[in-house]
């Protein structure tokens, strides 16, 4: 259980800082003010100029958290993207999180269309790969031997979400789902 001892700003945002009781959650904490601190860090420099002192020096953690949970400052965004996912399917009460399938791509895309700008900041300092990676650690499973499943779809979705990035996401989340059946039609 957390105790709150006083509220600090950090970026646009007023943050409770905790005296960490349980360590599952202090951890997970720790974690998400690196990750939300980075993304802010991101907003205002490239990506490559931003150094590991900055982050924890925003996210009032110390070197030593930081690379407790993380060995590099693209493990947080990977983190990040894995943990946004699990919790939108959380949030949505999604049962298939592993497996594309035609009938959950509107589940997919209205989920990257919801995290919009941190797709934008990923674009825009050449972090792509990153968002290609996390497909590909959400989407693999045991029977997936050779990741081959694995590879078609996460190449795949990820040229698709790409390319509706370019655009603008011009589209709904719906449309582009329908314009993906219209491939398998």
């Amino acid at each position: 259980m957390f105790l709150t001892i006083k509220q600090k700003n950090v970026g646009t945002r007023k943050v409770d800082l905790f005296l960490m009781g349980d360590i599952r959650q202090s951890s997970k904490y720790i974690k998400r003010c690196i990750e939300d601190c980075l993304f802010l860090l991101m907003e205002e420099k490239p990506f490559a100029k931003i150094k590991v002192d900055e982050i924890c020096k925003r996210a009032y953690v110390g070197r030593t958290s930081f690379y407790r949970h993380f060995q590099t400052k693209e493990d947080v965004l990977l983190f990040s993207f894995i943990r946004m996912w699990q919790d939108w399917c959380d949030s949505h009460h999604v049962e298939e999180r592993k497996k594309f399938t035609l009938d959950n791509a509107e589940t997919f895309f209205a989920y990257n269309l919801s995290i919009k700008n941190r797709l934008d900041v990923m674009y825009k300092n050449k972090l792509d790969t990153i968002i290609l990676k996390s497909f590909e650690e959400l989407m693999r499973d045991e029977s997936d031997v050779h990741g081959y499943e694995t590879g078609f779809y996460g190449y795949g979705l990820f040229g698709i979400l790409k390319e509706w990035w370019s655009r603008g996401f011009r589209e709904t989340s719906d449309e582009v789902a329908e314009i993906l059946r219209a491939f398998y039609k």
